[in-house]
């Protein structure tokens, strides 16, 4: 075959091809994960359907993994990037049951597109491919640590900042680590461990991420952190802070203590320093180490607070559950109170001498390390 007659054979391939995909709107068969090439840019992408029809996509570039939604325009039969905020429109079309064809245009530059089926991962959702583990994979690289020596009073530790990398700009992750070699360091640094690689996990930054692709086409916001907030009477108080968007109806954020012992290294379950007038009995351990205040202690606690605003009072004077960390000279509650009214949820410090009536015999010894009581001298005569 002729060399000109070759090249008017590619050139009328490439027409037909390009025909083809402007041609064609999206279907339900484009569900699924797609890795292939923008231009000479290397990608990976997915398409969602909702029913028999898509409802929106995503992509990003194996140099820069960081996706961004693709919006279908049914009148145009283009994809937006960004749903149109960066004025970039993908034109695609299927060919064969593999393959996706077709071009990028952004202004006068034009790029072909060209997309093969990428076999969705054990466990993944077929109907959720964007939150698909297949999509997220080539995103996640190894955790990196870096520390940084800090202190408050009577405790030294090392800040510890867990860095997913730069696919991950909405991911901000730390913890701590206590300083020494000590049994009782060892257990509780052990305990305050992030694994931001475990599905499930206090810091599972990437079921968030694939929670909020599988639902907007785009990464959330994820944050958490373990920090040492004060130590009194030889116990360790231990503020867990997260807030998140994972593409759900709303954001969310909320803290929670946990309390050591120092000496031992053990963690200490703040129910058991109360009696039945200041915790409900039976109660199950509950994922924040929250306690379902009895009326009286309740009572007691909310008399402490600072004067409420009228849309604050009824909310934290009916709140059932508390959170328990260490104040001084007693104990710091904090109510667990419906998304519309958590900025009422300030924390409310109860001095020890104000506990007693509802503490038990490992309360009161408790308290006895966080407020010892004064010790007067006589005085001469």
């Amino acid at each position: 075959m002729p060399a000109i007659v070759r090249a008017l054979a590619v050139i009328a391939a490439a027409m037909l091809l390009a025909g083809t995909a402007s041609a064609a709107p999206a279907t339900s068969a484009m569900n699924g994960v797609w890795a292939g090439t923008v231009g000479k840019q290397q990608v990976r992408a997915c398409f969602t359907k909702r029913g028999d029809e898509l409802a929106f996509g995503a992509f990003y570039q194996m140099a820069k993994p960081v996706p961004a939604e693709l919006g279908y325009r049914e009148t145009s039969a283009t994809w937006g990037e960004g749903y149109d905020r960066n004025g970039a429109t993908w034109t695609i079309g299927m060919h064969g049951h593999d393959r996706i064809a077709g071009s990028w245009r952004k202004g006068a530059h034009e790029q072909p597109i060209a997309l093969a089926r990428v076999p969705l991962a054990r466990g993944d959702d077929a109907d959720s491919p964007c939150g698909s583990h297949a999509f997220m994979a080539p995103r996640l690289k190894p955790v990196r640590l870096h520390r940084r020596p800090q202190t408050i009073p009577g405790l030294g530790y090392s800040l510890v900042t867990y860095d997913v990398g730069p696919a991950f700009p909405s991911v901000w992750i730390t913890g701590f680590v206590l300083a020494g070699k000590g049994a009782a360091a060892k257990a509780i640094n052990a305990a305050v461990r992030l694994d931001p690689m475990k599905a499930g996990g206090e810091a599972d930054f990437s079921g968030c991420m694939s929670q909020s692709l599988a639902n907007v086409g785009t990464d959330g916001d994820f944050n958490f952190s373990y920090l040492p907030e004060r130590v009194s009477g030889g116990l360790l108080s231990v503020i867990g802070t997260t807030a998140y968007s994972c593409g759900g109806i709303h954001p969310d954020a909320f803290s929670f203590h946990r309390l050591f012992d120092l000496r031992t290294g053990r963690e200490v379950r703040a129910r058991v320093w109360f009696n039945a007038r200041g915790v409900k009995p039976g109660q199950a351990e509950t994922a924040d180490r929250s306690l379902e205040l009895a009326s009286a202690l309740r009572n007691a606690v909310v008399a402490h607070a600072r004067k409420l605003s009228e849309d604050c009072a009824v909310p934290v004077a009916t709140a059932s559950w508390w959170d328990v960390g260490l104040a001084r000279g007693g104990l710091l509650f904090t109510p667990t109170l419906p998304h519309a009214v958590s900025a009422c949820g300030d924390p409310i410090t109860v001095p020890a001498r104000a506990l007693a009536p509802f503490l038990s015999v490992e309360g009161k010894a408790a308290m006895a390390r966080i407020a010892p009581p004064a010790r007067h001298r006589k005085r001469r005569r």
